[in-house]
């Protein structure tokens, strides 16, 4: 095996146990949250400046990212499939009738 086929899969190998690893955390820094969402660095600090994504400053320095709050944050923004959004309309329209 060639020495640059090893450092491409030494550095494979780095890449899934740091996912490995912040997959196991419920607390993530803007590193892993970068990581975890495949974000950048500028997208994180934008959205968190901006107060669009939920995070905690206890340090008044680094900022934190509850695991849990970012997967509510990414179900409050999905966007619904066609058939969802029908579904959706036919309910209302049920209880508007109904009234």
């Amino acid at each position: 095996m060639s020495e640059i086929k090893l450092l491409q899969e030494l550095h494979e190998m780095k890449t899934l146990i740091k996912q490995n690893y912040i997959n196991d955390k419920p607390i993530l820094t803007s590193k892993e949250l970068e990581l975890y969402l495949n974000f950048s660095e500028s997208t994180i600090s934008k959205l968190a400046a901006s107060k669009l994504i939920p995070f905690s400053k206890p340090t008044n320095g680094a900022r934190f990212f509850i695991k849990e709050k970012i997967h509510e944050w990414i179900d409050k923004h999905s966007i619904l499939c066609e058939d969802d959004a029908e579904k959706l309309y036919q309910s209302y329209n049920k209880k508007r009738k109904s009234r």
